[in-house]
């Protein structure tokens, strides 16, 4: 048996967020993903939330260790919370665990 935490699917490892670069109304969010085996040649990005839009997205294959880096950018506006969730999917299906975020004003 394998422990919990174990498993074919990638894990999220680091999430980053801050202030985007060219607009102050902007923040932008940076989440890796690593995992044991190689990812498939075909990979895209399942990500929302619950109110707004994510804007800019992209993904790129960091050279280390089979880990990928998902980053994109938000508008958080008048509101104080937003909930965010993103995966990454491949032709069979999800290839990583599901991230879950809750931002909120500071």
């Amino acid at each position: 048996a394998s422990a919990p935490d174990s498993g074919p699917l990638g894990r999220v490892i680091a999430t980053r967020t801050g202030v985007a670069v060219n607009d102050g109304n902007r923040r932008i969010m940076v989440v890796d993903f690593s995992r044991e085996t190689p990812w498939p040649n075909q990979i895209e990005v399942d990500a929302g939330v619950n109110t707004g839009a994510v804007l800019n997205l992209v993904i790129r294959r960091l050279s280390e260790d089979n880990r990928m880096r998902v980053t994109f950018e938000f508008v958080p506006g008048q509101e104080t919370a937003l909930e965010f969730h993103m995966r990454l999917v491949g032709p069979d299906g999800p290839e990583t665990e599901k991230w879950l975020y809750r931002w909120t004003a500071a």
